[in-house]
């Protein structure tokens, strides 16, 4: 009776033993079934620096100025490339910019697409002195030297100068003394490139709407300062503008706007 109880417990014993070691031996090899292709292939793209140290521009030019830097072995995401996939745009701890393809190691990175900028501007010789508004009389606050890049957004409605971003913020350029180019271009181009919708900004504490080009014509209303209206034409002189208003399409005198994605073109209509 004794030896079929010890039977009986060692055969539970060898049972229990069993079980135990399938237990581990299948869990072991748990996280390698886990580890699937389908895990592999949803990685963000991202790029691991693999110079000693990498500096990130504003801009994917070496012109542009310096918004940090990297150093070999830090591994940032990468959210877009330059048209030339020549730069990736990377999201960094000081904010995103470009760094030289050259310059890191990408994974992941083959569907990225080319992000959308404003126009690129650069200073093809000399000097340019940046100013506060558009105009000789404004007050001067930097100058950008010969190779330097920036981003043009805005310009006065003659094309004769234009409102530009750069290392210190904002300020405005004379057209003349730049190369304009489309962003990931390095074909120089005029200032009639047009990006996005060309629009006003009412830089007066109120501003007339007229049915014509000329205070001679009849106002349709008051915009107050600040308005956002579309532009669509200009006049031949290029003193009015032709925009879309709360009172239907008219026409504001182009000395108390500010414009935006606008470069001078001609009248649609």
């Amino acid at each position: 009776m004794i030896q079929k109880r010890y039977r009986v417990r060692l055969g539970l014993w060898t049972i229990g033993a069993l079980l135990m070691v399938l237990a581990i031996v299948w869990g072991t090899a748990l996280p390698t079934q886990a580890a699937s292709p389908n895990t592999i292939m949803q990685l963000a793209p991202s790029a691991k620096i693999s110079a000693s140290r990498s500096v990130i521009l504003a801009g994917p030019g070496r012109g542009f100025w310096s918004v940090g830097a990297l150093r070999r072995g830090e591994v940032v995401p990468i959210n877009g490339v330059s048209a030339d996939r020549q730069w990736w745009y990377v999201n960094t701890v000081f904010g995103k910019g470009f760094v030289p393809v050259l310059d890191v190691t990408a994974s992941n990175a083959d569907g990225v697409t080319v992000p959308t900028l404003d126009p690129i501007g650069t200073v093809p010789s000399g000097r340019v002195t940046v100013r506060t508004s558009p105009g000789f009389e404004a007050a001067a606050v930097s100058s950008l030297s010969v190779g330097s890049q920036f981003y043009v957004i805005g310009t006065r409605p003659d094309g004769q100068w234009i409102e530009i971003r750069y290392r210190f913020g904002k300020g405005w350029v004379r057209t003349a003394l730049t190369s304009l180019a489309q962003p990931g271009s390095t074909a120089g181009v005029t200032a009639s490139v047009t990006v996005g919708d060309p629009r006003v900004i009412v830089n007066a504490g109120a501003l007339n709407v007229r049915s014509g080009p000329s205070n001679l014509f009849k106002s349709l209303g008051t915009v107050p300062g600040g308005t956002v209206m579309k532009i669509i034409g200009r006049s031949n002189d290029g003193f009015w503008l032709e925009v879309v208003s709360p009172f239907g399409d008219g026409w504001v005198n182009a000395n108390h706007v500010i414009t935006r994605d606008y470069f001078g073109s001609p009248a649609t209509k």
